[in-house]
Order: C-alpha cells, then structure tokens, then sequence
C-alpha cells in the first residue's frame, strides 16, 4: 500500500469516526433540547414532543448506521478482503439503511403535512433528501450483485488454479 492509500484510509476512517460521533451528540444532545423548544414554542406541536423526538432521531440513527457500514466496507478495502463474501452483508447493510434513511425522510414530511407545517423550503430538502437515499440504496443494491459475480469468478479461477 502506498503512501497515498494510507493517507486517503486514515484521513476518511477518520472523518467518518468524527461524523460517527456528530450523530451520537445530535442524537444525544441537541434532539432532545430542540424537540422541547418546538413543543414550547409552537402549539401546533403542543403535544407531540415524543413524536418529534422520534421523527428527529430516527435519521441520524440510520445516518450513524450508514456511516459504520461506509467504515466497515473502506476496512476490507484496506485489508484487501472486499472482494469476500464478508462484504456481501455490510453492502446489504449500507442498502437497507439507505432505503430506511429514505423512508425516514418521508415520514417526517408527512408528519408535518398533517399538521399542515410543511413549509416549501423544507418539502424540497425532504424530497431531495428522500431521492438522493433511494437511489443510494438502489446503486448499492446493485453494485452489491456486482461484487456477489466478481466473488464467484475468483472462487472459480482459485478453483482452476
């Protein structure tokens, strides 16, 4: 491995370890304090403060998920194993939690059509956002076949050899 390889893997384990522990405050933290303040500010949320809760953890778990999966997979990159039946389940893990990121995105804009506070701006980013997922999930669903055919024809060439 060269000395650019190394530096790339480093720099992005490290970045992704940093975005890991950003969903965990979100999570953590800042859900909790902004979820009170929309209950407390405005009464059309009045009683939904665990609905909001949920609505705005439910992301950032599935985007914490994205992130050990993208983590997992740059790992047996590094390791030289991609191309092993290990990574079938990490890239089937980083497609289902597109797909629920997607679905997540959804719900919210939903939510807030039926309380009738979905304001444009926000229906664009919940759009964009939901689409941007979907076609994650189904790039990787594909890509995913890719790597099951690459992993049979090096079981069968090992074979030959």
């Amino acid at each position: 491995m060269n000395t650019i390889e190394r530096i790339s893997y480093i720099a992005g384990s490290t970045l992704l370890w940093l975005i890991f522990a950003m969903g965990g405050l979100v999570t953590a933290v800042i859900v909790p304090i902004l979820s009170s303040d929309l209950v407390t500010t405005y009464s059309e949320y009045a009683n939904d403060r665990v609905v909001i809760q949920l609505l705005m953890t439910m992301p950032a778990l599935i985007g914490m998920l994205i992130v050990l999966a993208v983590l997992l997979l740059l790992r047996l990159i590094h390791n030289d194993r991609i191309l092993s039946v290990s990574a079938y389940k990490w890239v089937q893990a980083l497609s289902i939690s597109a797909f629920g990121l997607a679905f997540s995105l959804l719900t919210i804009g939903f939510w807030l059509n039926s309380k009738n506070t979905f304001p444009p701006l926000i229906a664009v980013i919940v759009a964009t956002g939901s689409l941007i997922a979907l076609a994650v999930g189904f790039v990787t669903l594909t890509l995913r076949s890719l790597l099951k055919r690459a992993t049979t024809a090096i079981e069968e060439l090992e074979g030959v050899i």
